[in-house]
């Protein structure tokens, strides 16, 4: 005689919709629990690959000579009227040298194509190239460069909210020279828009004695 087969027992109605129910909470408490393991994940990849620090600026070093030698290279590439006071860049690519205030000059001044405080003009879109070198004397005596908006006159304090014309158009401050040495920092900029915009030292006080001038983009 063959086994007889063993039959489960029906479920009711009911219990088919309690198993329903248990297993539908089993779902969604797996789902919730997976979203909560990757909510981490998710918004490290929301905030995208860790991004690098700024490059530190770097002091530069040169000797008053080669740095006079420097300032007289690309004055050259500028149209120079001493009477007007005037520095024109006809090129696309502008360089210049910025002293801070060198001997046999007035305190507190700037002295670019062999000029106090000139007007430096030059095309709109050029790329520009500043080499900021603090030629004071007193080695006590910090200067830096910065090409704002901001019109003159000039508080003591400039406050760190100064606009910057171009994006990258600063150089920190540096100390003075040191056993003939002059200190100073290279920028590099786009002169994106056309207008009159002021290059000064953003050290307290100095661009109120006088130690600005004006870059026309045109």
């Amino acid at each position: 005689m063959a086994p007889a087969r063993r039959h489960k027992a029906a479920r009711t109605p009911t219990d088919e919709g309690e198993h329903g129910r248990q297993m539908l909470r089993r779902r969604r408490s797996a789902v919730v629990t997976l979203g909560v393991a990757l909510l981490p994940l998710a918004h490290g990849l929301s905030q995208g690959p860790p991004t690098a620090p700024p490059p530190r600026e770097t002091v530069q070093v040169s000797s008053p000579a080669a740095a006079r030698a420097l300032a007289r290279k690309t004055a050259a590439t500028a149209l120079v009227n001493h009477r007007a006071r005037t520095a024109t860049y006809i090129s696309t690519r502008v360089e210049l040298v910025a002293l801070g205030s060198p001997p046999g000059h007035p305190d507190e001044t700037w002295n670019i194509a062999g000029m106090v405080n000139p007007t430096v003009h030059i095309p709109t879109g050029a790329q520009v190239t500043v080499h900021f070198l603090n030629a004071d004397a007193d080695k006590n005596t910090w200067h830096g460069w910065l090409l704002t908006t901001a019109r003159p006159a000039y508080p003591r304090q400039l406050t760190q909210r100064v606009p910057l014309a171009f994006p990258g158009a600063v150089a920190r401050p540096v100390h003075g020279e040191t056993a003939h040495r002059w200190f100073g920092r290279t920028v590099h900029f786009t002169a994106a828009r056309a207008g009159t915009y002021y290059y000064l030292c953003q050290v307290p006080g100095h661009a109120r004695m006088g130690m600005y001038g004006e870059l026309v983009v045109r």
